[in-house]
């Protein structure tokens, strides 16, 4: 169904929605841009979707 890369952010993001690209690479080990491509594909596939504005300190992540 889903990489294992985009299940483990999968996984983070529903713990804790608010988590950024860079604060999961760092859970991950891997880099930002790594898991920027993961959260596109998942947006992509309508998995995710980012409510609210990117230049919010808060933004919510919809499942």
């Amino acid at each position: 169904m889903y990489r294992e890369m985009e299940q483990a952010i999968l996984n983070h993001l529903q713990l804790s929605p608010e988590l950024s690209a860079k604060e999961l690479a760092s859970l991950l080990h891997k880099t930002s841009r790594t898991i920027q491509r993961n959260i596109n594909t998942l947006k992509e596939k309508g998995v995710l979707k980012r409510e609210g504005s990117d230049r919010k300190n808060n933004p919510k992540t919809i499942f």
